[in-house]
């Protein structure tokens, strides 16, 4: 039925069309699950799951340094001519040291 509305409106035209539960669902029980015993997936997901770790971490690195360098330069972009720390509420603490042998410290 889904498919069918995607083709009469046009986007099977325009663009590959995936329905989540067009091909079922797999279930994926929880062993220790408290209120949750099972999760229903879709097969091509439950496919994406099982992709070997060395991927899933070249993946995770990528993204991470990526995100950290987009940061970075929205951070210089939205705060040119600003400061972004501000320290303006911090004062220097006052030195409790009273003992006037330094080598009573180490």
């Amino acid at each position: 039925m889904h498919k069918q509305v995607a083709i009469d409106h046009g986007f099977t035209a325009i663009a590959p069309v995936d329905i989540m539960d067009e091909d079922g669902c797999i279930s994926l029980p929880f062993v220790k699950g408290k209120h949750i015993k099972e999760n229903f997936v879709e097969p091509s997901t439950y496919n994406l799951l099982r992709i070997p770790w060395q991927q899933c971490f070249f993946i995770r690195i990528v993204s991470s340094f990526t995100c950290g360098i987009l940061a970075g330069f929205m951070v210089r972009y939205f705060y040119q001519g600003k400061q972004f720390f501000n320290f303006s509420g911090f004062e220097e603490r006052a030195s409790r040291d009273t003992d006037p042998n330094i080598h009573n410290h180490f």
